[in-house]
């Protein structure tokens, strides 16, 4: 039972750390992310990878293809930067994220391999 609470409590870290870097669903303003704020996200997500092992949803969550779009600063309002959530994710938290997907080798090389064929 203290399991299954520890991968319900760490899934919902990881989600929650994962939305609140892009919250709402037009995703056309980023929240600012100071020093701070980033170092206790990536801190809840420590927490959430020592609770139990989320290389699966992680994987899933990188993959994650849904379009962020912040307007260019200092261009026109019609210029925009889109790239997707999994990548901003993956920019705002590298080392963590590649210590957990290292713990799981045999999992997440596949999976990874898999959509990088699929999405080249």
């Amino acid at each position: 039972q203290d399991s299954a609470y520890g991968r319900s409590l760490g899934s919902k870290l990881l989600t929650t750390v994962y939305k609140g870097i892009a919250p709402g669903g037009e995703r056309k303003a980023l929240p600012s992310l100071d020093v701070n704020t980033r170092r206790v996200a990536d801190g809840l997500l420590q927490l959430a990878f020592s609770l139990s092992q989320q290389s699966e949803q992680l994987v899933e969550l990188l993959l994650n293809t849904i379009t962020l779009s912040v307007p260019i600063s200092g261009g026109h309002s019609h210029n925009f930067l889109t790239f997707s959530h999994g990548e901003y994710f993956y920019s705002l938290f590298q080392v963590t994220i590649n210590t957990e997907l290292l713990k799981s080798l045999k999992s997440t090389v596949p999976s990874l391999m898999k959509a990088s064929t699929q999405n080249p």
